[in-house]
């Protein structure tokens, strides 16, 4: 199932899931397993002004229209964008990342995602990295080892094995 992070919680507390892959953002209540880093990009329309750029700025998101993901509460770009002192202007929320991006190609805005959600997304639209270059991590949290099915404790040995952790 996919699902924005407050959705995953409440499955955690309504012991409908057993874990979940997730960008790390705090608050984190949850047992966490860093699995990998991704790079935060910026997704602009083609024809946009910055699209010939090398980089994209990240104070520039000052000056867009933004577009962002889990309904406006993709917490790891919104640390991002207030660790940078960038006050971000939201002009629209969505579900996920291919819908972001979606708005993007209609030239609706900008976006900043992470590189691995945004990879097969390339048609009509620019994706660059940003000045200065930002990441996430992405990795598993998991409510409770004890209470794992062993169907969700093989997963969670197979994930391990193949990220070599």
């Amino acid at each position: 199932m996919e699902s924005i992070k407050s959705d995953v919680f409440r499955h955690f507390e309504q012991s409908e899931a057993d874990l979940a892959f997730l960008a790390y953002s705090e608050p984190m209540p949850y047992e966490w397993i860093p699995l990998s880093e991704s790079s935060v990009i910026a997704a602009v329309p083609e024809g946009h002004r910055l699209a010939d750029a090398k980089r994209f700025p990240i104070k520039e998101c000052e000056n867009e229209d933004l577009i962002l993901g889990s309904w406006g509460r993709e917490m790891e770009i919104l640390e991002i964008l207030d660790k940078n002192d960038v006050p971000p202007e939201i002009k629209y929320t969505t579900y996920d990342t291919p819908a972001s991006l979606a708005m993007v190609r209609m030239g609706l805005g900008v976006s900043l995602v992470n590189e691995l959600s945004a990879q097969f997304w390339n048609d009509n639209l620019i994706k660059m990295p940003l000045d200065p270059p930002q990441t996430i991590t992405l990795g598993v949290a998991i409510p409770s080892r004890e209470h794992m099915t062993g169907a969700a404790k093989k997963f969670l040995s197979y994930t391990m094995t193949y990220f070599g952790k």
